[in-house]
């Protein structure tokens, strides 16, 4: 039975194909069999594969990443990846069926937690995210072109933290293998993206991406990768090197590197990861005859009775890994981000020594519970959160008894420009005593003093 030669069989297959055609001699212009059949094994035939891959990321700092993935039967399996360090938690699971030789579909649930520094943020802020997607996986054989993937997934962050807003990702995809050469292999990827954030913003558009793959050699490859969403940038490279020497069960070490370029307010980071997988038992393997692989001027049809064992399927790799699709991050920012203006908080989170500061009036703490951040007027530090509602007095005198504090558009009727005025936006009262307003071209932090 003539096989499907992916990228990764043919490369499997070389050192096999190479050997046997060392073997048989020609007399006379006439082929010479070898005397006996002969049996070949390639790598990542594996029943079951654990990995382990320390991670240092310049926001979360060090965390160590585990994943585990077996075959239930020829044609299921499932994997498991965690994650854990003092900034970052991650939990999915993957599992996925072989509908056919050519087809399989590989379902992906998890849920990423980090604790991140966010602008204007004295301590960091935890932010959870769920993450669903679905990967159809096709193979076939038209000139270049190897296979296809269509992916769907759907990401949605949340945090307790008023000042930090987080949004909700859906996404589409489609993408397609070429081999380009026997040792080159292209992944090229299109799709949309849809992002919307907790208070009502939109960043939707295409999103492209890109992975290669060069083998150098026997036991060392390249590799680059690209991804252009609606919440990150991403960009990355690394190496494996094989050190299975010529055994069917798989024995890599990599290196990788990423550079994500977070997009509408998401933070930047950079990542580094060292990993190491290791495969026990034997998968499900397909025999292909090096008949069946030829070259362009067809010399290795001589060799017919030397054959290789091959995985018959690469379900047990899918499910090992975090699918490229989701974001690397959850998709979470300040609040004000898309604040405009030369004297907007967003301007001040950036600039703060452009801003001058005038006190026009007192705060009196009252005895609600609204959260508020307020700021150190000489070195424009915070001062942290408190659990106090305020009523905000532009005359300083002090509140009347039982009056509830005044909501934030009233008092703003009386001179603050409510579009750059910062609020908790807890039923919406006001929780803060600063604002930044344009006074004749000067920016000012106008700001209501303790009493």
């Amino acid at each position: 039975m003539k096989a499907n030669t992916s990228f990764a069989l043919k490369m499997a297959l070389l050192p096999t194909v190479f050997a046997a055609t060392a073997v048989a001699a020609q007399a006379d212009g006439q082929v010479v069999q070898p005397a006996s059949a002969t049996i070949g094994y390639s790598s990542d035939n594996d029943r079951f594969r654990v990995e382990l891959a320390p991670t240092y990321s310049e926001e979360l700092g060090l965390s160590m990443r585990g994943a585990a993935g077996a075959y239930l039967t020829d044609a299921m399996a499932l994997g498991l990846i965690v994650e854990y360090g003092e900034n970052k938690r991650e939990y999915l699971g993957n599992a996925g069926i072989q509908f056919t030789d050519a087809l399989s579909l590989v379902g992906t649930i998890g849920m990423l937690e980090e604790d991140l520094k966010f602008d204007g943020q004295r301590d960091r802020t935890t932010v959870q995210q769920m993450e669903y997607g679905a990967s159809l996986k096709g193979a076939y054989e038209m000139g270049f072109l190897t296979g296809f993937e269509l992916n769907g997934y759907l990401t949605n962050a949340d945090t307790d933290n008023d000042e930090i807003e987080t949004g909700k990702l859906y996404g589409v995809q489609v993408m397609t293998d070429l081999d380009l050469t026997e040792t080159t292999h292209v992944k090229l990827g299109a799709g949309y993206e849809w992002l919307r954030w907790d208070e009502g913003d939109q960043n939707d558009g295409f999103a492209f991406s890109a992975e290669a793959v060069q083998q150098l050699g026997d036991m060392m490859s390249l590799n680059g990768n690209i991804k252009l969403g609606a919440s990150e940038y991403v960009y990355g490279g690394g190496l494996a090197l094989d050190l299975s020497r010529g055994g069917p069960n798989t024995n890599r070490l990599g290196l990788d590197y990423s550079y994500i370029d977070g997009r509408n307010g998401v933070p930047d980071d950079q990542r580094i990861v060292l990993s190491w997988s290791l495969g026990f038992g034997a998968g499900p393997v397909t025999q292909t005859a090096a008949a069946d692989i030829t070259d362009s001027s067809g010399t290795i049809h001589a060799v017919a009775d030397v054959s290789t064992m091959a995985p018959a399927n690469t379900l047990l790799s899918d499910v090992m890994k975090r699918p490229a699709y989701l974001p690397q991050q959850v998709i979470a920012r300040s609040k004000g981000f898309n604040e405009t203006g030369a004297c907007s908080r967003n301007e001040y989170l950036r600039n703060p020594g452009s801003f001058e500061y005038e006190e026009v009036g007192v705060w009196y703490a009252t005895d609600g519970n609204f959260d508020f951040e307020s700021i150190d007027i000489d070195t424009n530090e915070p001062l942290g959160i408190g659990t106090f509602d305020l009523y905000v007095s532009d005359n300083n005198e002090p509140p009347p008894e039982g009056l509830e504090p005044f909501k934030a558009n009233a008092t703003l009727e009386e001179g603050v420009n409510s579009t750059n005025w910062r609020v908790g936006n807890i039923d919406q009262y006001t929780q803060a005593f600063w604002a930044f307003v344009d006074d004749g071209g000067q920016c000012k932090a106008i700001y209501w003093g303790e009493d």
